[in-house]
Formats: C-alpha cells, sequence, structure tokens
C-alpha cells in the first residue's frame, strides 16, 4: 500500500513538474519574441531618404493659433539626416492582447462595437486624398477603450479593403496613458491581419526630422475658450506610387503601394469621429468622441470639428464637395452636423466644417 502510494506520489511530482517546465518553455519563447520584436522597433538613429512628394496640397493663409510639437519643448532634435521615433518599451508591447496583435486595432468581440459619427463626400468621381483642420480635444476613454477624430480614406473595390486614416487619438493600451497623441493607421484587409499604428510595424516610412507620430499634442481646445487645430492631408502621388501624410504643412512621410493592392484612389472619405465600446457590464460605454459633446450641445467651441474639409482631385486641386452625407452608429449618443462658414473673401463656395462627437453613457442604450 506505501509503495502504491510512494508511485502515486512521484507520477504526480513528475506531472507537476512537466507543466513547469512546459510553461517555462513558452515563457522563454515569448522573453525572445519580445526582445526581437523590441530590437526591431528600437533601431538606432539611421540615415533616411531625403524624399519629398511630387506635389502638395497648399493650405490657404488662415490665422489661427500656433501649435507646438511638444517632444521638441525640451530643445532635443534629431541629428542631421535622421528621423525622430517614438520609442517603444516592454511594456508597451506587453498591455496588447499579444505580441502578435501589438499596434493593431482591438478584434473585437462579440459584445465590442466601435461607434462613428461623421460626414463623408460625394463618391463620384473618387478623390486622391482629403484634407482637413481637426480640432484637438481631451475626453474621458475607458481604460481599455479609445477615442478618435480623424481623417480616413479607403477603397474597398475587388478583394482588398485599403484605409489609412490620420488624426488624433487617445488609446490606453497602445499608447499607456490617456493623453491626446497625433497618429496613423493603414490596412489593407479591413483591420483584420495587416496594418498598424504609426511605425508600430512595416509599411510607413518617416522622412520628417520635425513631426513624430505618437507625440502627445499641446495646446488642447477648451469648452467655450480657445479652440486648437492640426492641419492634416492624406493624400496620392501618383507619379511617387504611394500615399503622403503631411501634418501643419509637414511633409511626414508615405506609404508605398507595395503594402496595398489596388489601393491608387480613395472613393471613401470620412471626416469624424470613433469610439471603441466594451459594453462592461453590459452597458453603453461612457468613452466620450470629440470634445464630448453633442453637436446639438452648440458647435464652436461646444463640440469637436474638423475644418476646411476637403477633398483631392486628379490633378491634385482642392475640391470642396457640395453633396455629403451623414454617418453615425448611435445618433442619440454620438452625431454629426455640417456647417457651411462663408471665406473672408466670398467666393463661389463656402468652406465646410463638419461638427460631431457625443459623450457617450448609459444614455445611448
Amino acid at each position: 500500500m506505501n509503495i502504491r502510494r510512494s508511485i502515486n506520489f512521484l507520477l504526480i511530482l513528475l506531472a507537476l513538474s512537466d507543466e513547469v517546465i512546459r510553461g517555462k518553455a513558452q515563457s522563454d519563447q515569448k522573453e525572445i519574441q519580445l526582445n526581437e520584436l523590441l530590437k526591431k522597433l528600437n533601431k538606432p538613429a539611421v540615415k533616411t531618404i531625403e524624399m519629398a512628394p511630387s506635389f502638395a496640397p497648399k493650405w490657404e493663409d488662415i490665422l489661427k493659433p500656433t501649435f507646438e510639437w511638444t517632444w521638441q519643448k525640451s530643445g532635443s532634435c534629431c541629428p542631421e539626416g535622421t528621423v525622430p521615433i517614438r520609442r517603444i518599451s516592454r511594456d508597451d508591447i506587453l498591455r496588447a492582447n499579444s505580441i502578435e496583435s501589438f499596434g493593431k486595432k482591438d478584434v473585437l468581440g462579440e459584445d465590442d462595437s466601435v461607434e462613428t459619427a461623421g460626414l463623408k463626400p460625394a463618391t463620384n468621381p473618387p478623390s486622391y486624398g482629403t484634407t482637413g483642420a481637426i480640432n484637438v480635444w481631451n475626453v474621458h476613454v475607458e481604460p481599455d477603450e479609445w477615442s478618435q477624430s480623424a481623417l480616413i480614406v479607403g477603397n474597398t473595390n475587388g478583394d482588398a479593403h485599403s484605409f489609412i486614416e490620420a488624426g488624433w487619438s487617445i488609446h490606453p493600451v497602445v499608447f499607456g496613458d490617456t493623453k491626446t497623441r497625433l497618429y496613423a493607421y493603414w490596412t489593407e484587409d479591413g483591420y483584420q491581419k495587416t496594418g498598424c499604428y504609426n511605425i508600430m510595424c512595416s509599411g510607413f516610412v518617416q522622412v520628417s526630422n520635425h513631426t513624430m507620430l505618437g507625440s502627445f499634442l499641446q495646446p488642447l481646445s477648451s469648452l467655450g475658450g480657445q479652440q486648437y487645430e492640426i492641419e492634416v492631408s492624406v493624400f496620392r502621388d501618383k507619379k511617387q506610387s504611394s500615399w503622403w501624410l503631411k501634418v501643419e504643412g509637414d511633409n511626414v512621410g508615405y506609404w508605398p503601394d507595395s503594402i496595398f493592392q489596388g489601393f491608387t484612389n480613395c472613393p471613401v472619405v470620412n471626416w469624424g469621429g470613433a469610439v471603441l465600446d466594451k459594453r462592461r457590464g453590459g452597458k453603453h460605454t461612457t468613452t466620450q468622441m470629440g470634445s464630448g459633446n453633442h453637436p446639438r450641445s452648440g458647435l464652436f467651441g461646444q463640440s469637436a470639428y474638423i475644418a476646411r474639409a476637403q477633398v483631392i482631385d486628379e490633378d491634385g486641386a482642392l475640391i470642396t464637395r457640395t453633396f455629403i452625407g451623414h454617418y453615425y452608429s448611435k445618433e442619440k449618443c454620438y452625431s454629426a452636423k455640417p456647417d457651411w462658414v462663408p471665406r473672408r473673401f466670398p467666393t463661389m463656395f463656402a468652406h465646410l466644417w463638419v461638427y460631431f462627437g457625443g459623450s457617450g453613457g448609459v444614455e445611448c442604450d
């Protein structure tokens, strides 16, 4: 009887040690993958190709408060011929659901949804980019959710579902805080497996030594007070076969055609906001969009906006489309409204301003 007990005890010990060994092997493998990814992402400063688009949309000379890049306030700058890149830490990667999902948009769970609100121009003829001045705010965001205000261009013709986003985002999981940060995102398969934020994977090629994707934005707008905005353009350069990102007059970088399938124009253009709703406890999220105010609460100084929203035609000209449509997933929670603001010198068309946003909360259900 004692022998049988001893044998059983030894078998249990062997089983437990096997589990420990397998667990350690998996842990070691994850550590190897994590270190390899950190080395890949945090490369030392290297010389970059000096490159600019063959053309760029030109903004009108509109008086507005000067925007400051916070990462440059300390007086730091990049060595000549190099570019600024936000350093990725171990904690940044470990906050993701997995190493494979690092830097990517969330795979939606059964109860998850992305709530949107904004405007879109007519899709015919197709555009070759878009431009607008995005009002900058900081709002409440739940710890595992995100809120963004952005320009989006896309093409869903054929098998590919290619999209590029650019604007500002508050994303605690990706950035590790609730600061308002400059961001860009790309995907070739409708946000499934390809693409990522900023330069968290291969794709976007940074050329600017002035503007850093992922930097937090200041100053911020306030309710009834001073309003701040960032001028953003995403446009197609046919000569170079690439899509360029321009922020505050600076050519930040480009997405080459090689990462997309047939993304040569953008029938899809969206101006507005979006939030991730995880529906914790079966209730609608309290994550806010835009300024946190619905456009019905008031327009300038109350709800967020994208000013001077325009598309770019095949010849690179800025066009104000007069036919636009709304899109919103939950109107009583987040919505959008157009407003036509006259130019300083009257011409045929006024400037299009897109107001959008909302507070979230249980009243949305």
